[in-house]
C-alpha cells in the first residue's frame, strides 16, 4: 500500500510549532485542527500533508515533550551565569521581562537565549531599539528550534530564519536565493506573518489586531481577551491598563457579561487612566490613594474585589 508523498522535515517542524505554541496558550488542538492552521501558514506555496501524516508528527511530539522541560522553564536573571547569556543583555532581557509578566505571557530560557544572538542585529537592521521587534523574531527562532527537538530533527538548522535577517530589506534578492535553491525552503520563515498592526487596523479601532508579540501591553491584552483595540497609552499607563484588564478578566463575572459590555468596561477603565492628569495622579499618591487605582463604581460593575479572582 502507498505510503504517500515524504512530507519535508520544514514542514514537520511547523506542524510541531503550531501544536506546540497552541498548548502554551492552554489550547489542546487535533490533528484535524493542526492541519487546518498548517493549511492557512502554508497557502498555495506547499503541498499540504494528509492528516494520517500530520498525527504521526504529533505522536512524535506528544512523545517527546517530557526532556523539553527545562529549556522551556521561565526566564530569570539568576539563570544567566549557568545558560551562559552575556551581562549586557540583561536590560533587554528584564525589559522584555516586564513585558510579558504585565500581559501574562511565559518568557522562556530558551527565548532569552535568542534574545541575546539577536539584539545588536535587529538593532542595526531597524536602525534603532525596538524591543517588541526583537523579543518577536527571537520567539520565532525559539519556537521552531523547540519543534525541531521535539521531533528529534537537528535543531541547530536555522537557515531560513538566518535569510530572513540577513537579506533585511532586500526582498527580491531574498526570494531569487529561495526560488533559485540557493537557500533552502519555498517559503519565507518568520515574515509570513504580520508584524506590525495592519493600517486598516489603525484606522479602524473597532477592529481587533493580529494576537503578536509586536503589540504594547494594552493592545496584546486586547487583542487576547477578543475585544476591540485603543490607542496605546503612554508607557506607565499602558502597563497598568493591561494589568487591570487581566483582572479584571479573572473575575468570576467577567465570562458572564457580553461582549459588547466588556468592551464598555474596558472603555470606561481606558478612559479613567487616559484622563488622569499629571496634577491627579501626584494627588493621588500624596493622599496614599494609590496613583492608578480605577474608580470604586468600575470595580463594582466589573465585580472585581481583592478575593475575587
Amino acid at each position: 500500500m502507498p505510503k504517500g508523498p515524504i512530507v519535508p522535515e520544514s514542514i514537520k517542524v511547523e506542524i510541531a510549532r503550531i501544536y506546540l505554541e497552541a498548548q502554551d496558550k492552554g489550547e489542546y488542538l487535533s490533528g484535524k485542527e493542526v492541519r487546518e492552521r498548517l493549511r492557512k501558514f502554508l497557502g498555495k506555496r506547499e503541498r499540504l500533508p494528509g492528516l494520517r501524516k500530520v498525527q504521526e508528527v504529533l505522536a512524535a511530539v506528544r512523545k517527546s515533550q517530557p526532556a523539553l522541560k527545562e529549556q522551556d522553564a521561565p526566564w530569570s536573571l539568576g539563570v544567566c551565569d549557568r545558560i551562559g547569556i552575556p551581562a549586557d543583555a540583561t536590560k533587554d532581557l528584564l525589559d522584555i521581562w516586564v513585558w510579558s509578566i504585565v500581559v501574562g505571557y511565559k518568557f522562556s530560557i530558551r527565548e532569552a537565549k535568542w534574545v541575546a544572538r539577536l539584539r545588536n542585529v535587529i538593532a542595526l537592521n531597524l536602525g534603532k531599539e525596538d524591543l517588541r521587534r526583537l523579543h518577536y523574531y527571537a520567539a520565532f527562532y525559539a519556537s521552531r528550534q523547540r519543534a525541531a527537538e521535539a521531533l528529534d530533527l537537528d535543531p541547530e538548522y536555522t537557515e531560513p530564519l538566518d535569510a530572513e535577517i540577513a537579506f533585511w530589506g532586500e526582498n527580491g534578492a531574498l526570494t531569487t536565493a529561495l526560488r533559485t535553491g540557493v537557500i533552502e525552503g519555498s517559503y519565507r520563515g518568520i515574515s509570513h506573518e504580520s508584524i506590525t498592526v495592519p493600517k486598516d487596523k489603525l484606522d479602524d479601532m473597532t477592529k481587533r489586531p493580529y494576537l503578536s508579540l509586536t503589540l504594547e501591553p494594552g493592545g496584546y491584552v486586547e487583542a487576547k481577551l477578543g475585544l476591540k483595540w485603543r490607542k496605546s497609552l503612554p508607557t506607565e499607563a499602558d502597563k497598568m491598563y493591561a494589568l487591570w484588564l487581566r483582572a479584571f478578566s479573572e473575575t468570576t463575572k467577567w465570562h458572564k457579561i457580553p461582549l459588547q459590555k466588556r468592551n464598555e468596561l474596558a472603555d470606561r477603565l481606558y478612559n479613567e487612566f487616559a484622563n488622569m492628569t499629571i496634577e491627579e495622579r501626584i494627588e493621588k499618591t500624596l493622599s496614599g490613594k494609590g496613583q492608578w487605582e480605577p474608580s470604586q463604581e468600575l470595580l463594582t460593575d466589573v465585580g472585581y474585589t481583592s478575593n475575587s479572582k
